[in-house]
């Protein structure tokens, strides 16, 4: 019989439009990738059950659209997340230049002791690339993030490392919380659970 979750932890992808979250999801979740999916409209979640050390962890893995014009529903979005994940697209610059807004926006809501990842999507692309990888490196390195470049398309392996490294990390951080007498940081059950789409990408 399967144990219930040790917790249960929110993490939030961000990013522009086009960069590829929801294929990113899709990929950790099912294996699957779509090169025709929809832009995402507004936000949607999935729940995923991850074993760590033995322990279950609920990861509810929250999907955002990147248009200016559901901005003001990815900020209700984006509160009390625990996990925060930075893509953009390894191919497009300008998507690399905008992680400074995503950054702010959440940053404003949840402050800086968020755990952040940054995600060069699209690396099955290097050739055409834009960005180079020093770049990713040296921005996650200056906002204290783990940065991983991934391939929705074709390369499982690196998202499943990055999903595993932030929550190793969220882990840890919550263990040293109570060690040193601090309540840890739960989300409430009863929050996000309107699902305003069908198709997300």
């Amino acid at each position: 019989m399967e144990s219930s979750p040790e917790d249960e932890i929110k993490l939030i992808l961000l990013g522009d439009c086009g960069v590829g979250k929801t294929n990113i999801i899709s990929r950790y979740n099912n294996d699957e990738f779509n090169d025709s999916i929809l832009s995402t409209n507004g936000a949607n979640y999935v729940v995923k059950t991850i074993d760590i050390d033995g322990k279950n962890y609920q990861l509810n893995i929250w999907d955002t659209a990147g248009q200016e014009k559901y901005r003001s529903v990815t900020k209700m979005f984006i509160q009390d997340a625990q996990i925060l994940i930075l893509c953009y697209s390894i191919i497009e610059h300008k998507t690399f230049e905008n992680l400074d807004f995503w950054y702010k926006l959440a940053i404003d809501i949840l402050g800086k002791d968020i755990i952040l990842g940054i995600a060069g999507n699209k690396s099955d692309l290097f050739e055409i690339e834009k960005v180079k990888d020093s770049e990713g490196k040296n921005y996650a390195k200056n906002h204290n993030a783990i940065f991983k470049l991934i391939s929705a398309k074709e390369d499982k392996k690196s998202i499943d490392l990055l999903f595993e490294e932030l929550l190793r990390k969220y882990i840890k951080k919550t263990a040293d919380s109570k060690n040193n007498g601090k309540a840890s940081v739960k989300i409430d059950k009863n929050t996000n659970k309107k699902n305003n789409k069908k198709r997300f990408c």
